[in-house]
């Protein structure tokens, strides 16, 4: 057989497999699965998006309870300078002031060690409070980056039904045209 015979065989072949696909009716049921599958991930995208941001919204809550707790600190650490005031006029009295000086003395240590810890809770609140925000921030970009998603997969699924509606008006005209 001649080579260009075997091309058009070919091109013949070819031709016959791809054909129901380039008609209207091929093309039209290859739509309706594309169009339920971006309806699909436009709900999954929302579902994570509010996920995320009632996370970040639970996070900023505990850092703002932290935050109350490194105030309480504060207050505690000034209470403790107080009590140190109040030791060093103790100690120059008799043996019950130097007996209360003492106690005074140990409350402000204790007082300075629950300073410490609440100075440390005060920064752990601060740096939560700081990526709580961080992350309510991340959670509104990805909510406003995936608002645009969705519309614009709703967009686009409005012009696959718009052509859809095309598509099947075509067929219907040309089924009414035949013999």
């Amino acid at each position: 057989m001649h080579r260009s015979a075997n091309a058009k065989d070919a091109r013949r072949r070819e031709t016959a497999e791809l054909g129901p696909v380039r008609t209207l009716r091929g093309e039209t049921p290859r739509l309706v699965p594309m169009v339920a599958a971006l309806a699909e991930h436009a709900g999954t995208l929302k579902e994570l998006l509010d996920g995320a941001v009632a996370d970040a919204h639970a996070d900023a809550e505990t850092a703002h309870a932290e935050t109350q707790a490194a105030r309480r600190a504060t207050l505690a650490e000034t209470r403790a300078d107080e009590a140190r005031d109040e030791a060093r006029t103790a100690r120059g009295g008799h043996d019950e002031k130097v007996a209360a000086a003492r106690r005074a003395a140990a409350e402000a240590d204790q007082a300075r060690k629950e300073t410490g810890r609440a100075e440390q809770a005060r920064l752990t609140a601060e740096d939560n409070t700081a990526t709580a925000e961080r992350r309510e921030q991340h959670a509104r970009e990805a909510y406003a980056d995936a608002k645009a998603a969705h519309d614009e997969v709703t967009g686009r699924l409005t012009d696959a039904e718009q052509q859809n509606a095309v598509l099947r008006e075509a067929l219907q005209g040309r089924g009414h045209d035949t013999p």
